[in-house]
């Protein structure tokens, strides 16, 4: 989480809360672990019988467990159709497939060009003065 100034928060023409004990400070985090957060959501929403204990959310009604669920699908649905990763994916041939298999599998081993997890940790962490967690 990040606290930014009245002009900082200007200069990004955002509308986030201002920081109740800190007048004049607003609050913001950044994209990605809002998107890790939803991701873990829909895991433990998937995992639930295999009854892992979590407390973050621990007291959520019904209703809003099932609006937070469908708000995060709903949102790397979107992060994944505006981030769209273009990299070919090569089928490789399986012999020996029952009737009705498909006789191709997808080769996942592709080499992706990605951003160093460690640096985008490390600039969040150097950013956040909120009292909060990065994540």
């Amino acid at each position: 989480m990040y606290v930014l100034n009245s002009s900082a928060y200007t200069s990004l023409g955002l509308q986030t809360a201002e920081l109740i004990d800190q007048p004049g400070n607003y609050l913001i985090t950044l994209e990605v672990f809002h998107q890790l957060h939803c991701l873990d959501y829909i895991r433990l929403a998937a995992y639930a019988s295999h009854n892992h204990k979590h407390t973050h959310h621990e007291g959520e009604s019904e209703w809003s467990k099932e609006k937070h669920l469908s708000h995060c699908v709903d949102y790397l649905r979107q992060v994944l159709m505006c981030h769209g990763d273009l990299t070919p994916i090569s089928l490789v041939r399986r012999d020996g497939v029952a009737k009705g298999e498909p006789p191709y599998r997808p080769d996942f081993s592709i080499r992706h060009t990605c951003r160093r997890w460690e640096k985008i940790w490390e600039f969040a962490e150097r950013g956040n003065t909120s009292g909060f967690g990065v994540a």
